[in-house]
């Protein structure tokens, strides 16, 4: 299974996540609206003028009301939140959208690494090709908000297949992080991006 094939396979994307979101929030001041009249009646009424069992529907009504609406509430909050991380997620994405970005990157981690171990030009050319790889997966990992494509692909490419010792690619992505992500983006994009970016060394241990 190729990289692609595996993205196809895996991917649902964020739009299905935010679109659900947005039905639940429209039911939510739909329903709202609809409650309203009776909102403003439980206001009209007085509890001096209602025997006592009328007084503890009334109380219990509203008390729900009061739940519903703080409810709302945090569904609201929660909602601006993920949209907020949605968008954070597809900044991350698109600063290395381009197969350019992603070669330049790779290449500047394979020098590095290769320079400090000493590494021969066929395993610094593997080195090279491995994370434009793994750069693409967390691309794409990043694009559809699914870390699940990092752990998919490992599980068609196991590290007993790689040439070198993991070592040297964790070094390399760790590199990336640190030095390019880092520098070039948001303290709040790059704590989304690092996650991505953790996951994928973790898979190379």
């Amino acid at each position: 299974m190729t990289i692609p094939d595996i993205i196809t396979d895996i991917t649902t994307g964020v739009s299905a996540t935010t679109l659900l979101l947005s039905k639940i929030r429209e039911l939510f001041k739909e329903s709202s609206v609809l409650l309203q009249p009776f909102k403003e009646l439980l206001e009209r009424l007085t509890l001096s003028s209602l025997c006592n069992e009328d007084k503890k529907q009334l109380l219990v009504l509203q008390e729900k009301l009061v739940s519903f609406e703080e409810n709302q509430k945090l569904l609201e909050a929660r909602y601006k939140e993920i949209l907020l991380l949605i968008s954070q997620t597809e900044t991350a994405a698109q600063w290395m959208a381009t197969e350019t970005k992603r070669e330049s990157l790779a290449k500047h981690a394979a020098d590095r690494v290769a320079s400090k171990h000493t590494l021969s030009p066929t395993d610094k050319d593997d080195l090279h090709k491995r994370m434009v790889d793994y750069l693409y997966l967390i691309y794409h990992a990043l694009l559809n908000g699914r870390p699940r494509i990092i752990e998919s692909y490992f599980e068609v490419h196991p590290n007993t297949q790689l040439r070198l010792d993991t070592a040297f690619y964790r070094e390399a992505v760790e590199l990336i992080l640190e030095e390019k992500v880092a520098t070039e983006l948001s303290v709040e994009v790059t704590k989304i991006a690092r996650a991505y970016f953790d996951y994928l060394v973790q898979k190379l241990s």
